[in-house]
């Protein structure tokens, strides 16, 4: 089964893919929960996604999630 996200969980996703540094920095609470669960690292920065191009590739990977399970 495909899963349906909220709206503001699609939201934060796409600001975390775009600059994960500047959600994280904002203090959101989700993502600092993420950094800590993953020893402190955060992600790299994809400013130059257009968040057309990222609503795509969470497409993509909900899509290959449900065809391959």
């Amino acid at each position: 089964m495909v899963k349906s996200y909220s709206k503001q969980t699609v939201k934060l996703v796409i600001h975390w893919i775009n600059n994960a540094p500047k959600v994280y920095e904002s203090g959101d609470s989700t993502a600092v929960a993420l950094v800590k669960e993953h020893g402190g690292n955060v992600m790299n920065a994809f400013p130059s996604f257009q968040e057309a191009q990222i609503d795509s590739i969470l497409a993509y990977i909900n899509y290959e999630s449900f065809v391959r399970y």
